[in-house]
């Protein structure tokens, strides 16, 4: 996806991604299912496991953003990987489910940008859930089952909001922030 495009996925559309292959966003991923109607990329593998694909690497420095509502995402290495500096808001996820990942969302260490997860779960990651994302809303999710929860480095404007947390074997949260009615 080139910059100053933008790709709407309609409700409905699976994509199946094969092995070792990633999706290059430098423009605008729009992919909004419906609660009836879900949208999902995940891998072509017969047999299907965690990084059998890359995943989306978000250069949020050329243009990249996304955002995925009633979505299903799975078996990538990382899933959402932003690569770039650039301001304003890369990543909105909501009412989805993202599954069997090495790594949920990984970004790059830099607090110019912000990330926002709302309504959705976030299950089965080898690594951790989320990583090196800044200035960042997330209410209303689950967090289960992987090495760490949620995980930045350094202090940032991170704001979590009635999320539950479980079955991590390192840690459930590192990551400094708000934490407001969360278990």
């Amino acid at each position: 996806l080139y910059p100053g495009d933008t790709l709407i996925v309609e409700p409905g559309v699976n994509v199946m991604v094969n092995d070792n292959y990633k999706i290059t966003i430098r423009g605008v991923l729009l992919a909004n299912g419906t609660i009836n109607d879900t949208i999902q990329f995940v891998s072509n593998s017969s047999t299907p496991a965690i990084s059998n694909w890359v995943g989306f690497q978000i250069e949020n420095d050329l243009g990249g953003r996304v955002q995925v509502a009633y979505f299903k995402g799975g078996h990538a290495e990382y899933l959402f990987k932003t690569t770039g500096y650039s301001g304003s808001d890369v990543l909105n996820i909501s009412n989805s489910l993202i599954f069997d990942n090495k790594y949920a969302i990984y970004g790059t260490d830099n607090p110019s940008f912000s990330i926002n997860l709302s309504n959705s779960i976030f299950h089965n990651h080898e690594e951790r859930v989320f990583t090196f994302c800044q200035n960042s809303i997330i209410e209303n999710c689950i967090f289960k089952k992987g090495k760490e929860g949620i995980h930045s480095g350094g202090s940032y404007n991170i704001t979590v909001n009635n999320c539950e947390f479980s079955e991590f074997t390192e840690s459930t949260t590192r990551t400094a922030g708000t934490y407001t009615n969360c278990k």
